[in-house]
């Protein structure tokens, strides 16, 4: 029997149409696989654009979420090899080797960013299926490779100038506002009196009188 095996995997990060995953090479121990030319097409620069300052300041504010990115069926955002392997006796093997490449700068793009990217890829058994004279051994012939990408969160030069002066010019609001309650309350003011006074008495040299002693 004519066995045919489809493998599906994200091509690009809706909305965009940078190729995210692109198969370099593959490798079958029976028959030949191909590309189908029935997906969307996809932008072959790896000079992605960068999110905007308020984009990457909302995205390392923002809590961790998690997106999962996978093929449904007939998907035109996947890209599908099909592989046939010609006809395979009972208990005989095939396989099937894939080299693929990941572009990093799709990840970051926003919207459509996460903390964690997760990338399904399926290997599905299309031909033959289960008749009256086939008898399959498992159910579903499914075979799935999970890519799990996680951002570290680590801000961008831009943000961290954001941050430094956003946390400096609060820091001086906070002092002058603490400065001006003691201000209010008279804190320096007593200061001032008291150190008057004692500028006052450092220059009186004239000896002051007893009250009880009698003067000539």
């Amino acid at each position: 029997m004519n066995t045919v095996v489809q493998i599906a995997l994200p091509k690009v990060l809706a909305p965009y149409r940078h190729r995210l995953l692109q198969v370099i090479d593959w490798k079958s121990s029976h028959g030949s696989c191909s590309i189908s030319d029935k997906t969307v097409s996809a932008i072959e620069d790896c000079n992605v654009p960068q999110a905007s300052f308020i984009k990457q300041l909302m995205f390392f504010f923002s809590p961790t979420t998690t997106r999962t990115m996978f093929c449904g069926y007939r998907d035109d955002l996947c890209e599908r090899l099909e592989c046939r392997l010609g006809n395979l006796d009972a208990g005989r093997d095939a396989t099937i080797q894939l080299e693929i490449s990941l572009n990093p700068a799709v990840l970051l793009q926003a919207p459509g960013r996460h903390a964690v990217m997760t990338l399904e890829s399926t290997a599905v058994m299309l031909s033959p299926r289960e008749d009256p004279h086939t008898v399959l051994i498992k159910d579903q012939p499914v075979a799935q490779v999970v890519v799990e990408a996680v951002f570290t969160q680590k801000p961008s030069m831009a943000v961290k100038i954001f941050i430094i002066i956003v946390s400096l010019v609060l820091g001086l609001t906070i002092l002058a506002a603490f400065i001006w309650c003691l201000w209010k309350v008279g804190f320096f003011k007593r200061s001032f009196k008291k150190q008057e006074e004692l500028n006052r008495d450092s220059w009186d040299y004239v000896p002051k009188l007893n009250k009880k002693e009698s003067t000539i």
